[in-house]
């Protein structure tokens, strides 16, 4: 022990002797520090004006100490946000206006900090002067807009809103509350966004009448599934300071069997004072003398705010202290209407997220050349690699993309599936030859983007919702491939693993390989299982043109038909944990159920045992693929997600369709698999729907809406 120590102190001595100690502890001190950037990521998801701190910045590996001040740069989208900067050394501060994302898909806004090249665009100034005569002005008008998204409709009438606040069945009456803060004398206005549901014989059909604080304001008539934008006048006594209540009553009176209103949106708008709320105060000018009181601190900053692109930084306002709080007053020699906000050193915004920008693939090179893509939630990079070296192994160029990626260089870092179609399309046509063939999505979807329920099923890699013709809106897989502008028809094969955690990947990731690499032999392999609801003749007979037209004579064909044989359920589940090459179920469905007779539901799954001998499942009916639904799975999903068996792959769709507009994918399907033998499921699925007609919505809908859920690699295998 004295001996360690003794040899410590020496080689420590030495260090301090020949000047080697100083570079030593840098080296371990820049080892402790985030690597050095030059790019940040900024995330906003509310309007306002922000503010970062060199610590901030430094925090996530943006050394300012290295970078002329005048060289910072902030873009969002196309277009440079003009920047203020503020202090010097570690007190330096940058600050923009950012804007929150309107999108369908994230509320999140993505701005791009970059440092070391080009001069920035800084923010223009205007003096303003304070001295005045007049008296300020004492309000200004202001709107409040209150909505909250708590649930779903699919559909709707066109161009109207999918998510709703409330739904209301005559007779019945709901209220809202929406606060008003720093309300000023006079009157106001009450704007309410409801959609009709409902539709009757009788016209008008809807009748609601509305209440603000105990004052009758309106009675509204309408007819049919239709939006409404309800407008009335406040009076300044039915205004009142914090909460206020506005009932919403369907009345009930119509003479309709059913009146059915959906309560969107209430906006406000009324008198307001100029008095800040936490530090800030966004406003709008009057023209003249303003004085704005309420802030904590001196140090207040104003910004004219009118044009969003340019904003500009007003100088030379006063600010005076009254009480406890801070005064700013400025003369307003523009016209009245400008937007302006007004903010201390702590009423800054700050984003939601700030963080480095790694090196990543380009993928707008022209040098890139891929077989299979597969585009993947950051989440599960690691645990897609086993799949990836397998399809390697067979000779396939595979590239992987994360989302982050994607939305980094083909939408400006939003999140949008649009990104996904837009490299898709550029891979396609700009990439080397041979172009890629095939597309994995790893990561599931859901409909409900915002996380407004709060379900466990997650939008991590979302899809793309299209309007359909009895589903009202649903998603579309299909669309991601459709890189045509005149049709519909898939360009690649397209398949998801539509995974929430890592454990649910690593499953169907073993699945596939184990099927592909060891599947057990045995006559299962050569067996086709038709299964066909009793509800309708014409499932039957759909089922028997497979098997007389497009299954070869070399295959077992068993038929369950539910019209024809006694205990049908029974038969299902055992012959389904036999196994069998193909399954392919004709008939009425929902998601998670095979006909109103309760065939095959999902809660048999988990006892099929059917080992190694996992089908291709093949779906003709409703519902059962809609994998994107926040709160529970579909059939399709836990099939594939089965630990125990289940199925290899799932070919179902994710809306409401005719028995009749899918029998011919159903027919073109079986002809690629079994008699043309086009290797892959992917391929089989895509030649099959581009030997479709797509003339009428209902066709369509059978192209957009039948989803692959499994690798469009995967190839069937042999008979034995």
């Amino acid at each position: 022990m004295c001996r360690e120590r003794t040899l410590f102190l020496f080689c420590l001595l030495l260090l301090v002797l020949t000047g080697l100690l100083p570079i030593l502890l840098l080296a371990c001190r820049a080892d402790a520090l985030p690597p050095s950037t030059s790019r940040v990521r900024i995330l906003v998801e509310e309007d306002g004006m922000y503010a970062l701190s060199y610590a901030e910045l430094e925090e996530v590996g943006l050394n300012l100490d290295q970078v002329d001040p005048s060289t910072i740069r902030v873009l969002n989208q196309a277009h440079e946000a003009p920047i203020a900067v503020v202090g010097q050394g570690t007190e330096l501060t940058i600050i923009f206006y950012g804007v929150a994302n309107s999108s369908l898909y994230s509320r999140g806004n993505v701005y791009w900090l970059s440092a070391g090249a080009d001069a920035a665009k800084q923010m223009t100034e205007r003096a303003v002067s304070s001295a005045s005569d007049a008296a300020p002005a004492g309000s200004f008008f202001d709107t409040v807009h209150r909505e909250e998204d708590a649930f779903y409709a699919p559909k709707v009438s066109a161009g109207a809103s999918h998510w709703y606040w409330q739904s209301l069945l005559a007779p019945t009456s709901s209220t809202f509350g929406i606060t008003l803060p720093q309300l000023a004398p006079g009157d106001g206005s009450l704007r309410v966004a409801l959609l009709g549901y409902t539709s009757d014989s009788v016209s008008p059909d809807h009748h609601v009448r509305i209440d603000f604080n105990g004052c009758s304001v309106e009675d509204a008539w309408w007819d049919g599934q239709s939006q409404y934008l309800l407008e009335a006048s406040l009076g300044p006594s039915c205004l009142q300071e914090g909460e206020n209540l506005v009932t919403v009553e369907a009345v009930g009176d119509t003479g309709a069997q059913a009146d059915i209103v959906l309560v969107d949106w209430f906006e406000v708008d009324y008198q307001r004072l100029f008095t800040a709320t936490d530090d800030q105060l966004q406003f709008s000018g009057q023209g003249g003398p303003h004085s704005l009181t309420g802030f904590t601190k001196e140090d207040i900053r104003l910004f004219d705010i009118s044009d969003p692109l340019n904003v500009v930084l007003i100088a030379n306002p006063s600010v005076e202290r009254e009480g406890m709080d801070y005064t700013l007053s400025f003369l307003d020699e523009e016209p009245a209407g400008h937007r302006y906000v007004a903010v201390s050193p702590v009423g800054f915004k700050k984003p939601a997220s700030i963080a480095a920008v790694t090196q990543s693939t380009d993928l707008r090179s022209p040098d890139n050349q891929a077989d299979y893509i597969v585009v993947t939630h950051e989440a599960f990079q690691q645990a897609i690699q086993p799949l990836v070296e397998w399809r390697r192994s067979e000779g396939l160029a595979v590239m992987v993309v994360t989302t982050t990626d994607v939305y980094d260089q083909f939408s400006y870092g939003l999140v949008d599936p649009g990104a996904i179609r837009a490299l898709l399309r550029y891979a396609h046509r700009h990439w080397a030859e041979p172009a890629p063939q095939f597309v994995l999505l790893v990561g599931d979807a859901s409909y409900d983007y915002h996380d407004n329920l709060q379900g466990p099923n997650r939008s991590l890699l979302p899809s793309y919702l299209v309007e359909t013709a009895y589903s009202g809106q649903t998603t579309s897989d299909n669309w991601f491939v459709s890189l045509d502008d005149d049709d519909i028809l898939p360009d690649m094969a397209i398949g998801r693993l539509p995974v929430s955690t890592v454990e649910e990947l690593t499953t169907i990731v073993n699945k596939i390989i184990a099927y592909e690499r060891n599947a057990p032999p045995g006559e299962w392999r050569g067996r086709i299982l038709l299964v066909a609801d009793g509800e309708e003749a014409t499932f039957a007979q759909q089922s028997d043109l497979l098997a007389d037209e497009s299954i070869p004579s070399g295959y077992e064909v068993v038929k369950i038909y539910a019209a024809s044989v006694d205990e049908p359920q029974t038969q299902i589940v055992s012959e389904l944990r036999e196994g069998s090459l193909i399954v392919n179920y004709v008939g009425h469905g929902s998601t998670d159920l095979w006909s109103h007779e309760r065939l095959f539901s999902s809660d048999q799954i988990p006892s099929l045992d059917n080992g190694g001998r996992q089908p291709l499942m093949i779906m003709m009916s409703c519902l059962l693929g809609f994998f994107a639904h926040p709160e529970r799975a579909s059939m399709a999903e836990e099939l594939l997600l089965a630990e125990n068996g289940g199925a290899i792959a799932v070919l179902a769709p994710s809306s409401l369709t005719l028995s009749s507009d899918q029998a011919p994918l159903n027919q073109a399907l079986f002809d690629a698999l079994l008699v043309q033998k086009v290797p892959t499921v992917g391929l089989a699925i895509r030649e099959a729907k581009r030997s479709l007609a797509f003339e009428t919505p209902d066709q369509r809908d059978v192209i957009e809406t039948f989803t692959l859920l499994g690798d469009p690699a995967l190839r069937l295998v042999s008979p034995d």
